[in-house]
Parts: C-alpha cells; sequence; structure tokens
C-alpha cells in the first residue's frame, strides 16, 4: 500500500512539473508548444538594434504600397514596372496637389525650367553626347518628362510630356543605333570628339555618363512603353543588347569567367570580390538589369536581351552580395564616403527595380541585415548636430561625417539616390522614418533646403526619388536617440 502511495505521488509531482508527454489532437498530430510559452525571449537576446526588423503592421493606405507584388500581382506585360506600378501611379497622383509643397513648389518649378530648356534648344542640341559631364543630359530630361507622364494629375500635361520624353529617347536611341563609331570627326563646344552616343565606350568601362545617369534609358522606355512604335522597339532592343554585351565583356572589373552564374568560382579572386563594391561596377549591375527588365518578351527575340539579368544578378549581384555578407559585413562599404553613396544607389535601385518588377527571387536578392545596419552605420557616422558650412560660397547648417576613404571634398554628400531606393526596400516603420528623416534632415541645409533639392537638384533623378519617399506631411523623428 506503501508503495501504491508513492507512486501516485510520483506521477502528481511529474504533471505538475508538466513533464507528462502531449496528447495528440483531433488530428492525430503531436502539437507543439508555442515559441512564446516554451521559449521566452530574454533581453540579451533581443536585438539590441531599434531599426532591426519587427512583425510587419497594417499599411498605411495613404502611401504607395512598399511592396505592391504581395497584394496586386503584376499582369504580363504591364508597364509600368520598374520603380513604380500602376498601383503606386494613382496613389503618387494623388500626391500631385497644390497642397503638396514638393509638388507646388518643387517638381512643378523643375518641370517648368526642364519644358523651357527643351523648347529653347538647348535639350538635345547642346547635348555633345560624350562619355562624361553634360550640362544638358538628354535623358536626364527624358527620365523627368516618363515620370511627369505618369504621375501628372492633368491628362493633357502627361501626354505632353510623354512625347517629349519619347522624342529625347528616340533622338539617343536612332543616334547610338548607327553603332560606335571609328573616329573623332565630329566637333561639339568648339572640341573634336566622337558621334553624338556613338563614342566607342559611352555604355562600359569607366565611363562616368551611364554611371550619372544610366538608369534613365531604361526607366524611360518602361515609362512610356505605350507609346513606343515597332520601329522605335526594334531600335531600343538593337542598343540595348549592344551595350549589354559591351557591359559583360568590357565594364570595369566585370565578373569572369563571363556568364558564369551563382558559381563559387566568381569568388576565388579576391581582389574581383573587393571589386564589387566599386561604384563602376555596381552602376552597370544595375544598368544591365533595367535594360533586361525594361522590354517585354514580345520586343525581345529569343529572350536575348532578357538573359543578360541572369549575368546581373547570377554574376554581378552574387559577388556583391557575397562581399557585404564578408569583408564588408556591417553596413559600411570600402570606397568610403566619396563614392559608397553612389555604389550604394546603383545596387539599391537595382534591388528596387526586382522588387516592383515581381522578378523571382527579388525578395531573396535583398541582404535585408546589411541594408539596415547601412542605415545604422550612417546615423552612427553623422556628428551630434550640424555645423555652418561653406558650400560652394554658401552657408549651410551640414553634418559633418566620420570619413574614411578617398576625399576630394571633407562634406557629407547627399544620399537620396540611395535612401530613396531603401525605402521601398526596408519597410518596417522604424526602418521608414530612420531613412525618411536622413532624407529631409540629414542633407546639406538639412530640412530647410528640402524644396530646394527638388526644384534644383544636382540630378532631376533626386526630384524624383524625394517625391516618392516622402508623403505629403510625412514628419519623421530623430532616430538617434534610440540607438544610443
Amino acid at each position: 500500500m506503501r508503495r501504491l502511495l508513492t507512486l501516485f505521488l510520483l506521477c502528481l509531482l511529474l504533471l505538475a512539473c508538466g513533464l507528462t508527454q502531449p496528447t495528440p489532437d483531433d488530428s492525430g498530430e503531436t502539437p507543439t508548444e508555442s515559441p512564446s510559452e516554451s521559449q521566452p525571449t530574454s533581453p540579451t537576446n533581443a536585438s539590441a538594434d531599434p531599426l532591426a526588423t519587427t512583425p510587419a503592421t497594417a499599411p498605411d493606405a495613404t502611401q504607395p504600397p512598399v511592396q505592391p507584388t504581395s497584394v496586386v500581382p503584376l499582369a504580363p506585360n504591364t508597364h509600368p514596372r520598374l520603380w513604380l506600378t500602376p498601383t503606386e501611379v494613382e496613389i503618387y497622383r494623388q500626391w500631385a496637389t497644390a497642397d503638396n509643397p514638393l509638388w507646388a513648389d518643387g517638381l512643378v518649378l523643375l518641370a517648368e525650367r526642364a519644358r523651357a530648356e527643351m523648347d529653347e534648344g538647348r535639350v538635345p542640341d547642346q547635348d555633345c553626347g560624350n562619355v562624361g559631364y553634360e550640362e544638358y543630359p538628354t535623358e536626364m530630361y527624358a527620365e523627368l518628362f516618363a515620370f511627369l507622364s505618369l504621375i501628372h494629375p492633368d491628362p493633357a500635361m502627361r501626354d505632353d510630356y510623354a512625347q517629349r520624353a519619347h522624342t529625347l529617347l528616340m533622338y539617343m536611341m536612332n543616334l547610338a543605333a548607327q553603332g560606335p563609331a571609328s573616329e573623332e570627326n565630329h566637333v561639339c563646344n568648339e572640341t573634336q570628339q566622337y558621334p553624338p552616343f556613338r563614342h566607342p565606350d559611352f555604355f562600359t568601362s569607366d565611363r562616368d555618363r551611364a554611371r550619372y545617369h544610366g538608369e534613365a534609358f531604361p526607366l524611360v522606355v518602361d515609362w512610356i512603353y505605350p507609346t513606343l512604335t515597332a520601329e522605335d522597339k526594334t531600335t531600343i532592343h538593337q542598343v540595348f543588347t549592344r551595350w549589354s554585351q559591351e557591359i559583360i565583356t568590357l565594364g570595369y572589373h566585370h565578373p569572369e569567367p563571363v556568364g558564369m552564374v551563382n558559381d563559387p568560382q566568381l569568388l576565388a579572386d579576391l581582389q574581383q570580390v573587393r571589386f564589387a563594391g566599386n561604384n563602376y561596377y555596381a552602376a552597370h549591375m544595375r544598368n544591365l538589369g533595367l535594360m533586361a527588365l525594361a522590354m517585354d518578351e514580345a520586343d525581345d527575340p529569343n529572350g536575348e536581351l532578357r538573359s543578360y539579368l541572369d549575368i546581373a544578378t547570377g554574376s554581378y549581384l552574387y559577388i556583391f552580395n557575397h562581399l557585404i555578407a564578408t569583408d564588408s559585413r556591417g553596413g559600411l562599404l570600402p570606397e568610403g564616403f566619396e563614392y559608397s553613396p553612389q555604389t550604394a544607389s546603383y545596387v539599391t535601385q537595382f534591388l528596387w527595380a526586382l522588387q516592383s518588377s515581381q522578378t523571382p527571387g527579388a525578395a531573396e536578392a535583398i541582404d535585408a541585415a546589411f541594408w539596415n545596419d547601412f542605415v545604422t552605420g550612417y546615423l552612427h557616422a553623422i556628428s551630434p548636430g550640424a555645423v555652418e558650412f561653406d558650400r560652394d560660397g554658401q552657408l549651410l547648417m551640414e553634418y559633418q561625417p566620420a570619413w574614411y576613404g578617398d576625399a576630394q571634398d571633407y562634406r557629407l554628400p547627399n544620399f537620396i539616390s540611395s535612401f530613396g531606393a531603401l525605402g521601398h526596400l526596408l519597410t518596417e516603420p522604424a526602418q521608414q522614418n530612420a531613412i525618411q528623416w536622413s532624407a529631409i534632415h540629414t542633407a546639406p541645409g538639412g530640412e530647410a533646403y528640402l524644396i530646394d533639392w527638388v526644384r534644383n537638384p544636382n540630378d532631376f533623378r533626386e526630384a524624383i526619388l524625394y517625391f516618392m519617399l516622402l508623403p505629403p506631411g510625412t514628419t519623421p523623428t530623430d532616430p538617434r536617440p534610440a540607438l544610443a
């Protein structure tokens, strides 16, 4: 009897300690414990980074869906699909009102200036079509006009901007389609040079123009696709495929062996891996990928142009993502504050295009941990407060960076070309707040000069990205106290 009583008490003890086996539910499966019950999170295991990913919250209906692919699947041959979709176009049109200073005092005035410069013949007539800096780069104007052809609230103005973008695009494409020139037999601005848009290295090697404005060509094609004739598309396809081949064979530190994708052999040369953080390398990746995504299957015989996307992702991005997971992990890119902002912008602009076009594997291509660290690292790298800085004779309040890498001038560049894309890739509220605050407050001149950056940008792309990043009435808070 005493043994039975002891056994009974032991069973009660086991039950009290929760050591009995779980019983099957009605389905016959053994239920598992909730992770929150069986493995409570301790403070030491919680993320120390307040910008780190947290469970998703319901989207704000007033903002463009950051990942519309998960909500509104794109039908085949949908345009636009690079950086924005038809769903987002409708939302951006709602932002284009007199109550939105980024529109009324920014983009509208920039557009008026751009139209006047085209009407006066400065664009494209004063564009030499060379490989370096141009005061009136035709593709930059075409990009602005193409964007306005989508989001302007007035249908008549949309048609006008679409026609302007079409005129400028085909002016460039028809010249480039004549092929690389063999001699410098053209005079422009009193200098002897190659004919416009026919320099043998125009879209390859380490030429700056393709780096500065290379995204414009495929974006314009995508954004005004319905206006393109069959003949236009044939010409564009001819140019894009030639440029793509030149990129993969002659581009600055291009991946080798050429054509190999997703293979560890691409990582064998450690110097090549390091050069994946170079701004020219990243620009070639962006340009290659966006051109491959711009045209429809019916206009791409045998998938020739589209095939270059495999190299953009499986060679260029494959090596870059290895770099940021190894030698460059932690959010800082190798070239420092002089060139890394450009590298980051080219990479994120490509990732954004992959996402917006719903390219399979786009989500997996984004190293969210690195890009979250990129934002956090930026916030740690700027001075606690802004100081007065002489920028080309104009005194502006600017943050000072903890500089590393090359430096022509010690001054913090405007990161909008990176933040403008990252704002559509990093979607958590804390990340959005940090990116928007940084874009508004840490660009030269701070919040007081925000409208100036839209009305008078260094590159028209910057104005477009500001408009797309900041919904009307956005008032982000300083994220840095949470990083202390």
